[in-house]
């Protein structure tokens, strides 16, 4: 028993913070969006339990199709792959990475069964959790049986490199999944900019961006990418540009090697610190 063929769907480019989590070794740059996922087919199976845990997860209730299984779960010896499926998908959407793996590790159907669903699960949960997710993600990768799930575990590919610091391979993935995506274009065209070092690589990528709330990102995109190359006094001045000035002296300190420069840079901060603050300094 398989899934259908899958289909993905972009994600609405709410703003989120990119790299927020402190396990992460590095802050993945770029645009400021939920990139897109999977779109999961209806779960065919003759196991009542599995259907209904997936009708739950569906109707957007994981956490109520977590409490269904975990009699089933708790012990995993009566999980069949169906259930240790959906139990990942559910915990996947209350963002229970943990029990993601804790479901899926070690699976012998991951890479021939359900279009490689719960590798990609897996993949995404070691990434969340800031472990390197790179063996997943390729499997998930090769294991796509349509353009949709295949584009979609691109992007995953690319943040991974993106955390591993691969740089020049998080760019190619970032972009090659943008091609394909239009709705999500510009903000991966922005996390590819994040990952170019190469000032003049990157402008051109930059000056491509068309989505007014995407351009507003520019800046910083440009600037974290400088600041992840070692220019720090261009990333300074890059925040600076953007308005913000907390981020600019936190990159001068980085550079402030001898007591003359950080004695002045310690002048700046309590220039900065006497003047009202704006909502977003605050």
């Amino acid at each position: 028993m398989k899934f259908s063929a899958l289909t993905y769907v972009a994600a609405t480019c709410a703003m989120i913070g990119c790299g927020r989590s402190s396990a992460k070794t590095h802050k993945e740059s770029g645009g400021d969006a939920d990139l897109p996922r999977t779109a999961e087919p209806t779960l065919q199976t003759d196991d009542s339990l599995a259907r209904r845990a997936d009708s739950l997860i569906r109707a957007g209730r994981p956490w109520r199709a977590t409490v269904i299984l975990a009699p089933v779960l708790r012990t995993l010896e009566r999980a069949t792959p169906e259930l240790r499926l959906v139990g990942a998908r559910a915990a996947s959407e209350w963002e229970g990475w943990n029990e993601v793996e804790r479901l899926l590790r070690g699976q012998p159907w991951l890479d021939r069964e359900y279009n490689g669903s719960g590798r990609e699960l897996l993949a995404r949960s070691m990434l969340e959790l800031g472990v390197s997710a790179m063996p997943d993600a390729r499997l998930a990768l090769i294991d796509a049986t349509d353009e949709g799930s295949r584009v979609i575990r691109q992007v995953i590919l690319a943040r991974v490199h993106d955390r591993a610091n691969t740089r020049d391979s998080a760019a190619a993935h970032y972009l090659a999944a943008a091609a394909k995506l239009p709705r999500v274009a510009d903000w991966l065209k922005l996390r590819a900019a994040g990952v170019t070092t190469d000032s003049a690589a990157r402008a051109p990528l930059l000056s491509r961006i068309a989505l007014p709330v995407a351009r507003a990102r520019v800046l910083a995109t440009d600037a974290q990418a400088r600041e992840r190359g070692g220019d720090f006094t261009g990333a300074a001045a890059a925040f600076r540009r953007g308005g913000d000035e907390p981020s600019a002296l936190r990159v001068e300190s980085l550079s402030a090697r001898d007591d003359v420069a950080r004695r002045a840079l310690a002048g700046r901060i309590l220039v900065f610190l006497q003047k009202p603050a704006s909502p977003s300094d605050s």
